[in-house]
């Protein structure tokens, strides 16, 4: 490396004294405050005993060599920690959403943003007085305020950069010292109404009096659009059969937009008050168009179904709430299953009434797809048993439910009754028949041997709710 270059080059050393060993970094800071992101960095260890020192402490120094050449060389010292000690810190905050603001996050155009550098001093045998700082402010940001806050409560007012001011210099009223530790430098201000998402790049302030400097850098951040966003529902209101699912049809308009294409937008759906998992919206569409499909599970028969649906971009920037209303009609009252054939336990005549069970091949579920809350009745009618020859089995068709035993005949009798719990519900109305209850046999005295056969009719009607 060669200091011949009539450029400024940034050195640090640091003396660790138990270890007796200099580590010295060379070229890490540009000129004008900021990271260079790279630099050279060597320690070496030095044997003090070769230091001929009464009291083990040295001056040290900096000296140049040009040999036969010769050049004008200058040193500044921006820092001596024995003299003063002191550090800078920089706080970025959107004031809007009381967050702060770090490098690669994101302040949406229009919000209100703050910048506090904060300088704190930490020792030395000077007081740090005469303080000039030396700020870069970000793109896209301008501020109309700025003052100063020192530890002890009082504030100085500073007069606001400019609109178009790349850089603003200040001079601090007071000294930083033991008693007085810290002072904090405050800019507030609005991030521009830009039209595409800019970005702020890194600024560095720099703090400095005749005898020590340090510096800071604000983070480099993405100021974002404030785009407005409508959301439309298309077709809009939907009708669906029961059962059946529904898609519904939408736009998200984006006015002058030149950044957002569908998979950049996030649409926030609720179904019948019931929030749903987010969905982004597919390129595969024409832009700014969506469709968002509800299950027929989410639904319930009537005209009150609601879907509520918004739209987010990665900027912030949201839609109003679109309402989609939705009517599922009600399907139909019915018999899912009816056993063709049925039959009674055989009976062993001895002279004496007797009554029997079913056998096993008894069916009778009603399907109402009609909606909760919808109610039927189940009737049921008999005919006397007869052989093939005509001979009719003297008995009776019963139905039984607990204490009380009804003989069937032609006339309808209500066996059952039930208002549906969901909208698509199935209903076993023997389900709770015993071998003592629900439809029996009752032979008399009087029956003679043989094989008979009968109906039952089933009948089910709609019942008010």
């Amino acid at each position: 490396m060669t200091l011949g270059d009539s450029k400024w080059h940034h050195l640090v050393m640091n003396w660790n004294a138990a270890s007796k060993t200099m580590t010295y970094t060379f070229d890490d800071v540009n000129p004008d405050g900021s990271a260079t992101g790279g630099g050279f960095t060597q320690s070496e260890v030095l044997d003090t005993s070769k230091f001929n020192s009464s009291d083990g402490l040295m001056r040290w120094g900096f000296m140049g060599a040009t040999g036969s050449n010769s050049g004008n060389n200058m040193v500044v010292i921006e820092s001596a920690p024995n003299l003063v000690d002191a550090s800078a810190a920089v706080k970025v905050t959107d004031k809007t959403k009381n967050r702060e603001i770090t490098t690669g996050s994101q302040l949406k155009a229009k919000h209100k943003v703050q910048y506090d550098y904060q300088l704190t001093y930490q020792s030395g045998q000077l007081d740090w007085d005469n303080i000039t700082a030396e700020l870069n402010l970000p793109k896209y940001v301008t501020f109309d305020r700025a003052k100063v806050t020192y530890a002890d409560g009082s504030e100085q007012a500073l007069t606001a950069p400019t609109a178009d001011a790349t850089k603003v210099d200040y001079s601090l009223n007071k000294a930083l010292s033991a008693s007085q530790k810290t002072a904090t430098i405050t800019l507030t201000g609005t991030a521009n109404d830009v039209t595409v998402n800019q970005n702020t790049t890194v600024t560095s302030a720099t703090f400095k009096n005749k005898v020590f400097e340090t510096s800071t850098e604000a983070p480099d951040y993405l100021i974002t659009v404030d785009q407005p966003m409508g959301i439309y529902i298309r077709n809009n209101p939907y009708t669906v059969a029961n059962g059946e699912d529904v898609t519904i049809k939408g736009i998200v308009a984006v006015e002058n937009s030149e950044q957002l294409t569908n998979d950049k937008v996030t649409l926030h759906p609720t179904v019948n008050g019931q929030e749903m998992p987010t969905v982004q919206m597919s390129n595969d569409e024409e832009s700014g168009f969506f469709s968002y499909k509800i299950k027929a599970s989410q639904l319930h028969v009537g005209n009150d179904n609601k879907l509520e649906i918004w739209a987010s971009d990665p900027y912030e920037n949201e839609s109003p709430v679109g309402v989609a209303n939705i009517t599922v009609t009600g399907g139909e009252l019915s018999f899912k299953s009816v056993s063709k054939n049925s039959t009674f336990k055989s009976i062993t005549l001895d002279g004496q009434a007797q009554t029997t069970d079913r056998e096993d091949d008894w069916q009778l579920v009603v399907r109402d797809s009609r909606g909760k809350g919808s109610s039927w009745q189940l009737q049921a009618s008999a005919t006397n048993f007869k052989t093939t020859g005509g001979q009719t089995l003297a008995g009776d068709v019963l139905f039984r439910e607990g204490d009380k035993t009804t003989v069937l005949n032609s006339n309808g009798t209500v066996i059952d009754s039930h208002t549906t719990t969901s909208d698509n519900d199935d209903y076993d109305v023997l389900s709770d028949w015993t071998s003592k209850s629900g439809i029996l046999y009752r032979s008399n005295a009087g029956a003679v041997p043989g094989s008979y056969t009968g109906d039952i009719t089933w009948t089910l009607t709609d019942a008010p709710k």
